[in-house]
């Protein structure tokens, strides 16, 4: 059976898009509450008829922020499934004021890559253009964007990505507020994970 999970931070002032893109899943699917708990919010799962489930994960933290806490969880819950997604925003000097991007984990410097699945990430990028080009976000673009980790900037040891085996991939809507409150590219993340997460090239 494949199995997805992604992960949320349910507050805006810590993530200003993850939880834009929950509210957008919930509206749109019929996602059910589970008897698993994370951050005292129930998990929840979308089960396709083809026996593939997402789980959709609430978290009080940004994950990456404090990944040494949440990788018994992740092991422990999530350690066997086919691939894992951070839904967050993307920000930086240079980045491009509306984007809808993703990218592999890892850290260059010290040469430390979390798992990667090519054909997920190449799912994922289509569906992302797909729901950018159908939600009339014209003024968007898609964009694959380089492998880096930002718990390297919480000091976390880039060698805690080895200890989780799931390819985990950071999907992101970037750069500036007013993008990361647009509801369409909310919505265009929120159905392109649905697409992509069960596809035959997990």
């Amino acid at each position: 059976m494949k199995r997805a999970v992604f992960f949320f931070c349910g507050n805006l002032e810590k993530d200003p898009v993850a939880a834009h893109v929950l509210k957008q899943s919930r509206a749109l699917f019929p996602l059910e509450e589970t008897s698993q708990c994370i951050d005292g919010r129930p998990v929840l799962i979308w089960e396709r008829p083809d026996g593939s489930v997402i789980h959709y994960v609430t978290t009080a933290e940004v994950l990456s922020d404090d990944y040494r806490r949440y990788l018994p969880i992740l092991n422990g819950l999530f350690g066997d499934f086919s691939v894992a997604g951070l839904v967050n925003w993307h920000a930086g000097g240079n980045a491009p004021d509306k984007v809808l991007c993703a990218h592999t984990t890892g850290d260059v410097p010290s040469g430390q890559f979390g798992s990667a699945a090519p054909a997920a990430m190449f799912s994922l990028l289509r569906a992302m253009e797909e729901f950018r080009q159908g939600l009339g976000l014209n003024d968007f673009r898609t964009s694959l964007e380089a492998t880096h980790w930002s718990g390297v900037q919480k000091g976390l040891d880039p060698r805690l990505l080895l200890d989780y085996a799931v390819p985990l991939m950071d999907i992101e809507i970037g750069s500036v507020p007013m993008s990361y409150e647009d509801h369409r590219a909310a919505e265009a993340l929120a159905r392109s994970l649905r697409t992509f997460s069960t596809t035959a090239a997990l």
